[in-house]
């Protein structure tokens, strides 16, 4: 099996038909507020914008699951299928644990974990002025959304391998990330006001699951992640070369070990801030701020892993020029969260997740 790798001289793999077809065509968008919700103010509140589109995005065809064909589909699901299923203690992190009492007793109920966890924050990927000596200790320092991430990698370990230097760099790149993300998450979900801050806390901290399981399998497209890689920069890459996305292995990954279907969907629907305007957005009327501020919270980590950032109010969404920040400003708008920038620069916001950088140390 090639694992759903294009043949490049098989013209048929290039699909043209009406479900490969971006739904917005032209030089521009014209969006629309949608029609207000609980939250929301009157549409007619916001004005029509109107911006023109690089061609490059608007090229740009986001592959779902259900675009794939029967092969497509056999194949992104065998691999997926090749992971063992992770401990129980997974679920448990997905569905809670945020008690710092709770967390550390699952944890230490397993002595495997537990030895895995204090070998990690006590390395040299930590920048610790003194070593962590307990799962509490651990837990009291860096906080209980970094440690469910470091019972998270454990897990991801026993299940994934990644051999080559190239693929360990990756990795860790991957993993900071991911770890910045959910604090990011976390903490602007609390400033914000938003129901269950952690629960898009854990959903940042697993966005990066598909990414690691193409890792894990495809050694060659390590380089997917190198230092400067943008998200829509691997997301093309991924479908020129395998037909399908992370974001897609994400969902079927966490749907085979059988999480919370709100997280499924929220890693199905991953990508498509970066490719859609918010109203072709499947969340458009329900809770679409949930899905921009844990997109949001992913580029952050993003910034920080891959962009060398140590200082997240130093982070201007509005002036990115990376094409997965072109319709951010349209969702800040529809969702009602134009106030993210701001918390951004928020001292308690900045002061966290900024520790959390100097933790990780720099790549």
């Amino acid at each position: 099996m090639g694992w759903f790798t294009r043949n490049k001289d098989d013209k048929s793999a290039v699909r043209s038909d009406a479900s490969r077809r971006k739904p917005v065509v032209g030089d521009t968008v014209t969006e629309r507020r949608p029609a207000a919700t609980a939250r929301s103010e009157p549409a007619t509140a916001r004005p029509v914008t109107e911006r023109k589109v690089p061609n490059e995005l608007a090229d740009f065809f986001l592959v779902m699951e259900d675009h794939l064909t029967e092969v497509e589909r056999e194949d992104v699901a065998e691999i997926v299928a090749r992971l063992r299923q992770p401990p129980p203690i997974l679920e448990r992190v997905t569905k809670g644990l945020d008690d710092p009492d709770a967390l550390a007793e699952a944890v230490k109920s397993n002595p495997a974990l537990t030895a895995d966890i204090l070998r990690t924050v006590n390395s040299a990927a930590f920048a610790l002025s003194a070593p962590i000596s307990s799962i509490q200790h651990a837990i009291t320092y860096l906080g209980t959304s970094l440690v469910k991430g470091l019972v998270l990698q454990s897990t991801v370990n026993r299940v994934m391998e990644f051999e080559h230097a190239s693929q360990q760099d990756a990795y860790m790149r991957l993993w900071r990330s991911s770890y910045v993300a959910s604090t990011t998450a976390l903490m602007l979900g609390q400033h914000l006001g938003v129901a269950h801050p952690s629960i898009l806390s854990t959903r940042s901290l697993l966005a990066n699951l598909g990414d690691l399981a193409l890792l894990s399998a495809r050694a060659d497209m390590a380089g997917l992640y190198a230092r400067k890689a943008t998200l829509f920069s691997r997301a093309k890459a991924q479908q020129d070369e395998l037909m399908a996305n992370a974001a897609v292995i994400s969902g079927m990954l966490v749907e085979q070990w059988g999480l919370p279907e709100a997280l499924i969907r929220g890693l199905q629907h991953g990508y498509i801030p970066m490719a859609l305007p918010p109203a072709q957005h499947p969340d458009i009327d329900g809770d679409l701020a949930s899905a921009v501020l844990c997109y949001v919270a992913e580029r952050i980590g993003d910034q920080v892993a891959f962009h060398g950032v140590t200082d997240i109010g130093d982070v201007d969404l509005a002036a990115q020029e990376a094409l997965e920040y072109f319709y951010l400003p349209d969702y800040l708008m529809a969702s009602d969260m134009p106030k993210i920038q701001a918390a951004l620069g928020d001292a308690a916001v900045r002061r966290r997740v900024n520790h959390l950088i100097s933790t990780l140390g720099r790549d």
